[in-house]
């Protein structure tokens, strides 16, 4: 037996198997931008909305120039462990993504800054079914920076996600027979932020 050539192909059938898993196990979703025409749910998929509005230190998102205009999630799927990137979740806009049915949480929230991107743990957790509308409310999102450290305070409002009009098209164009109302509506709650300096950030 040729063993130099078996040890190969196993070497080379375990970095087969590894990239697989890790293209298998993580997906990027960018949301739709409106109009929203592109975006059905159907037997295999539910619509997600939701808002960001973002403010630093007391001040709106668009008074410093260096602020961020977007913001990333990690989410998980709990049943498979499918890890999914939400990038491109735009401040102060409407977002809507189409995702498969599932339990779904979010595993890490981040944005960028001049100085690095800013990293928290802010958990939420939602389910998605098919042909269902499911919205995540607007989150009111308050930042307190320092050096390396800071504190966002988050609030799910009663803000409309979408114009009555674009919601009314949505669920009676898009396959949704009704809108989910946000799982966490009302509550307050503050995490802890951490930044990672740029050149050491992972998107």
């Amino acid at each position: 037996m040729n063993y130099p050539n078996l040890r190969g192909t196993f070497h080379l059938s375990v970095i087969l198997l590894a990239a697989g898993f890790v293209h298998g196990c993580s997906t990027t979703v960018v949301p739709v931008a409106p109009p929203l025409r592109d975006l059905v749910a159907d037997d295999n998929h539910g619509l997600l909305f939701g808002r960001i509005d973002l403010a630093q230190n007391g001040n709106h998102t668009s008074a410093p120039l260096q602020w961020p205009i977007y913001m990333n999630w990690w989410i998980e799927e709990e049943s498979r462990g499918s890890r999914i990137l939400l990038t491109r979740l735009l401040f102060d806009e409407p977002f809507a993504v189409k995702l498969r049915p599932g339990s779904y949480r979010v595993r890490d929230i981040s944005f960028r800054s001049s100085r690095g991107v800013w990293h928290a743990d802010l958990p939420t957790t939602f389910r998605v079914h098919s042909k269902e509308c499911i919205s995540l409310g607007t989150w009111e999102l308050q930042v307190q920076t320092e050096h390396l450290a800071g504190l966002m305070t988050q609030t799910v409002s009663h803000t409309p996600v979408l114009t009555p009009n674009v919601m009314e098209d949505t669920l009676q164009l898009k396959g949704c027979p009704s809108l989910i109302h946000p799982p966490d509506l009302g509550i307050k709650r503050s995490v802890k932020l951490h930044l990672r300096p740029r050149g050491a950030d992972r998107y």
